[in-house]
């Protein structure tokens, strides 16, 4: 993958800049610095970059896979399932009434079940905590356009 790639462009980056500024410390290596320099300039970087380019396109299909296996899980899910994650989360806030993780889930799970006034008090209940939270903002305007 072009991972492996980008530590050898870092490090020919880096002996380049040290060079440079070894060579300007001492004028005898300024023969050197322009060795490099055409050396770099050989180097064809565009046939890197299109790697990259085609590995990152990779990556986006083989996510968008894995979003579709996700989103088909969770509309398989019983209401048994729904249930005990409900319970779950609950008794995590119970344990710890600040934990904004627990709060986003079951908020999520109610928006989900389109349970909507539940899902808009817990979000309300994360603001109540974090005033600053953008998720919760942008779910309760989402849930305030569906309730109308």
């Amino acid at each position: 993958m072009f991972f492996n790639l980008i530590p050898q462009l870092i490090i020919i980056l880096a002996l380049a800049g040290i060079i440079v500024i070894f060579s300007r410390k001492h004028p005898k290596t300024a023969e050197k610095e322009k060795q490099l320099l055409e050396f770099l300039k050989k180097i064809d970087y565009r046939k890197y970059l299109n790697f990259a380019k085609a590995q990152i396109a990779k990556l986006k299909i083989i996510i968008r896979q894995k979003r579709k296996k996700f989103e088909i899980k969770k509309e398989k899910r019983s209401g048994i399932e729904v249930m005990i994650e409900e319970q779950k989360y609950i008794k995590i806030i119970s344990q710890d009434p600040k934990n904004l993780f627990a709060y986003h889930k079951l908020g999520k799970l109610y928006f989900e079940q389109k349970n909507y006034d539940d899902a808009k008090a817990v979000f309300e209940q994360v603001l109540k905590i974090d005033e600053k939270n953008k998720r919760a903002k942008e779910i309760l305007k989402k849930i305030d356009k569906l309730l109308g």
